[in-house]
């Protein structure tokens, strides 16, 4: 049997459709924290953290959002290192009463579904 379309070419089509998503999951999730994130002085919104094969332990602000370069495909660690920060995941905020993370995961989860 002789192939019209080689295999390879679908592979890399999936490749390239699972690295779109991957990318989009990432960005969604950390752009869903940033919204869902009470604000009194803005140090918590400014501090989620994504990395990539390790967990990063870094306090600061501004840190951004950087992905990993395309077709790879590490874990993905999101985090707030703020000595507060399980504090407002466990509801400590009229603002978000129900925590950040669970919800930003969930809301990322449904709109990908």
């Amino acid at each position: 049997m002789n192939w019209t379309i080689p295999p390879s070419v679908f592979a890399d089509v999936v490749e390239q459709d699972f690295d779109e998503k991957y990318r989009k999951f990432i960005i969604t999730i950390y752009n869903n924290l940033v919204a869902l994130s009470p604000v009194d002085t803005g140090w918590y919104k400014g501090n989620h953290h994504v990395s990539f094969n390790a967990p990063s332990y870094a306090v600061d602000v501004g840190v951004g959002l950087q992905l990993p370069p395309q077709g790879t495909f590490p874990t993905v660690y999101l985090q707030n290192n703020l000595p507060y920060a399980l504090r407002l995941e466990q509801g400590h905020s009229g603002q978000a009463p129900t925590g950040v993370y669970q919800n930003a995961f969930n809301s990322a989860i449904g709109s990908f579904s």
